[in-house]
């Protein structure tokens, strides 16, 4: 291998490494409630996954590549086909020179099964790489079941808790959601809450907020 080519897969594995270690730092520090998810969340969609792609983008970087067909966008109107790049493999992968890459989508990230409906608090997309990921990684990623109930990779737990709400300017069944400490949560009930916290700014102006 020549210097420059060793050189730059040193620099890929040291920035890999870097990227890991800031997330377990971020991971481990704080869980993520509502108030998280929409504050942080550049966009929030309720989305059917049609197809999961793994691979290496130009810079060696692995990444997969979930393709989603959004069905209502809490935070616009960019319904229709988009790719989310999420860092990682889905598995690991023979490469053309006999080695198997295991670089991994990290453990607290969310995975996707294709078909499944979903409802996703998504970060904004990296300006130097495309990747993207969900908000609280696992705890921003929510799976609609076949009962029509929600429930994200830690089963909801914490979504609601140190939570602050005034709740005389909600709705009855958004007053009903914040009491919840865990456990699957209507679908409608759900969608209905973020699109209301979204739509009258509850975050910003201090309807709902951490409590002290």
């Amino acid at each position: 291998m020549h210097l420059r080519s060793r050189l730059r897969t040193v620099g890929l594995l040291v920035f890999a490494m870097m990227f890991h270690a800031s997330l377990a730092q971020a991971t481990s520090l704080r869980t993520a409630n509502i108030v998280d998810l929409i504050d942080q969340a550049e966009s929030i969609v309720v989305a059917e996954v049609l197809e999961i792609e793994d691979g290496f983008d130009s810079m060696n970087l692995p990444y997969t590549d979930i393709t989603i067909d959004v069905l209502d966008d809490l935070t616009g109107n960019r319904t229709g086909v988009r790719i989310i790049r999420q860092f990682g493999l889905q598995e690991p992968k023979q490469m053309p020179d006999g080695r198997t890459a295991l670089s991994m989508t990290p453990a607290a990230f969310p995975m996707f099964v294709t078909d499944e409906k979903v409802i996703l608090f998504l970060y904004r997309q990296s300006p130097m790489n495309g990747m993207q990921t969900t908000v609280g990684l696992n705890q921003g990623k929510f799976t609609v079941d076949a009962r029509g109930n929600v429930i994200n990779a830690v089963d909801n737990t914490n979504l609601f808790h140190h939570v602050a709400a005034q709740t005389e300017r909600m709705p009855e069944a958004a007053q009903k959601l914040v009491a919840v400490r865990g456990g699957e949560i209507n679908e409608n009930a759900f969608v209905n809450f973020v699109r209301n916290a979204v739509e009258e700014r509850w975050v910003e102006e201090g309807v709902l907020h951490h409590a002290h």
